[in-house]
């Protein structure tokens, strides 16, 4: 009788520590899965950013490429002319 009572609060303990083991479990993976959730929305983020600077450089090298920017350019920064263009200069 004794011996049974024994083999059940056994059970019970092992059963309690079990439960217990699995509510631990259970919370750090909801807390794992909800901090994946949030690094993944973070991504998304950070991915739809880049996306559109993507868009952006695509854009600019596009601009780039044309050739009004190319006699922009040129002319601005190299001091360059058409062939047709006549320069005049005053004196210093």
């Amino acid at each position: 009788m004794k011996q049974k009572k024994l083999v059940k609060k056994i059970t019970f303990g092992i059963t309690i520590c079990c439960l217990t083991g699995l509510m631990i479990s259970t919370y750090q993976i909801n807390k794992l899965t909800r901090k994946i959730e949030v690094d993944i929305t973070n991504n998304r983020a950070e991915l739809e950013k880049q996306k559109n600077k993507l868009t952006e450089l695509k854009q600019e090298v596009k601009e780039m490429e044309s050739t009004e920017y190319i006699e922009r350019v040129a002319r601005e920064q190299l001091g360059m002319v058409d062939s047709d263009t006549i320069i005049i200069r005053a004196k210093p």
